[in-house]
């Protein structure tokens, strides 16, 4: 059981204690624990600029708040039938769409406008339907498609599960199971989404989209064959991908099954991935490409999940401006600047701070045609594995320096002592002769890094990884 889980079932029986309490101030302690999540600085940094709009009620009505990892789903809209509120079902007829008469996903869609729902019944979906071009889809948004009425940033259209459903989206092991093309402002939620290839939920194919939400919903057994995963991103912006499960995907290539991707994003600008769980993967979050136009874009925020069971690398991303705060790394780490790509300059100013690294690491990679990741913060970060900075690092770079700031972490190895490995390579083929090394703690402080960073056990309560009290390493890391 992953620690996040731990956690929710051992809040969830604390508030079922308490609501058997007739004189217990349930809704006082509801708005506390709200206030308190919305107040806290990884939401504060996070609501900012264009994902103010699209995001400004994920922090509200949420009853258990956790610290890594999926948070309880939000109320059930359309928990009685009424204006604004459509009905499908897998063996829906008719265009009524009503919750005593629902249709066909096909048939509810157009019916939709601006702060409409679309509400699933229990059952396997498995019908494709939505021509763009050769492109079909389970639930089909594309680019010919249009909604009674465009959604907005205060009226979004949502399309999630029926009041104690679990609606399956199956897409029979061929083809996309969810296309959002060229219509913004959708919210999907509290959804199977299983069996589909190459991408669970596809966001821009031809036309980019902004201000999509996806949260809640279940992603496994997506099968793909390169640059794919459970949600897929291409080009667009302000974007939040919360409260998910990726797990038990599949990577298909030349006849040979491996373990798949939780996300990918391409280009993809202004992004808010927090509070998922990725589990059973070779990577779970994967950011190919950096900002469409050098200058513009960025700000991609990785807080709060949970990554776990990962055989890889668990976030890699190649985007400027990327804040990674408040994660839970158990077994796989965080890389950046993975590849050029096609656009530079990109992997510039990231942030990778308050983080619990577990038998893992962070590594800062150079780049072949462009400089690799620069100007990088890490500080107040618990990491009991490895940090590798340009290992292939010519002596120039060295020389002239990387813009690293790496300050108040703590940092341990259980058998012999923590090592930063600084342009350790010594490789002439790469520029690097004897320059770097393998560094001890008060090794890397002589080099003029590692201000306030000390080497000592974390002293995690057993069975979590939570702090015990009088830890040396109190204030750092995610939990």
């Amino acid at each position: 059981m992953s620690v996040s889980n731990t956690l929710l079932l051992a809040m969830l029986a604390l508030a079922a204690c308490k609501s058997t309490n007739p004189d217990a101030d349930t809704d006082a302690d509801a708005d506390s624990d709200t206030d308190a999540d919305a107040d806290s600085d990884t939401d504060t940094d996070a609501d900012t600029d264009a994902d103010a709009d699209t995001d400004a009620d994920t922090d509200t009505d949420i009853p258990v708040p956790t610290t890594v990892g999926p948070r309880p789903p939000r109320p059930d809209l359309c928990v009685i039938d009424g204006p604004g509120c459509f009905y499908s079902s897998p063996n829906g007829i008719g265009t009524t769409c009503s919750q005593a008469a629902p249709c066909q996903i096909e048939d509810a869609l157009p019916l939709l406008g601006a702060g409409d729902t679309l509400v699933l019944e229990d059952g396997v979906y498995d019908q494709r339907f939505g021509n763009n071009g050769t492109f079909t889809a389970i639930i089909s948004i594309h680019k010919y498609f249009n909604f009674a009425s465009p959604a907005t940033a205060l009226s979004p259209i949502t399309i999630t599960a029926a009041a104690g459903a679990t609606p399956i989206i199956d897409g029979g092991g061929n083809g996309d199971c969810v296309l959002i093309d060229g219509e913004d402002y959708i919210v999907v939620e509290k959804l199977t989404i299983r069996n589909c290839r190459p991408a669970g939920i596809r966001l821009g194919y031809d036309i980019p989209v902004e201000g999509v939400v996806v949260r809640n919903n279940d992603f496994s057994e997506i099968r793909s064959d390169d640059n794919m995963g459970g949600v897929y991103v291409q080009s667009s912006r302000s974007i939040v991908i919360e409260d998910n499960r990726f797990h038990d995907n599949d990577y298909q290539r030349n006849g040979v099954v491996n373990q798949g991707v939780g996300i990918v994003l391409f280009r993809a600008v202004d992004l808010t991935i927090r509070y998922n769980e990725f589990y059973n993967l070779s990577e779970g979050l994967y950011f190919k490409h950096g900002e469409p136009v050098t200058g513009q874009g960025g700000f991609a925020r990785f807080t709060n999940n949970d990554f776990h069971d990962i055989t890889r690398q668990a976030l890699g991303t190649n985007q400027n401006r990327s804040e990674i705060r408040e994660n839970l790394f158990d077994g796989a780490g965080v890389g950046l600047h993975n590849e050029d790509g096609t656009l530079a300059d990109f992997t510039f100013d990231a942030r990778v701070e308050q983080n619990t690294f577990i038998d893992s690491g962070i590594g800062l990679s150079r780049g072949s045609s462009f400089s690799g990741a620069m100007d990088t913060t890490i500080q107040n970060n618990i990491i009991t594995g490895s940090m590798s900075i340009w290992t292939y690092g010519d002596d120039a770079s060295f020389n002239a320096g990387i813009g690293l700031v790496s300050n108040s972490n703590c940092v341990y190895r259980s058998s012999g002592e923590f090592r930063f490995d600084y342009f350790d390579s010594n490789n002439p083929a790469f520029g690097g002769e004897n320059t770097g090394s393998s560094y001890t703690l008060s090794e890397w402080q002589n080099l003029g890094f590692g201000t306030g960073t000390i080497e000592a056990d974390p002293q995690f309560i057993p069975g979590t990884y939570q702090l015990s009290a009088g830890s040396p390493c109190a204030g750092k890391g995610a939990l």
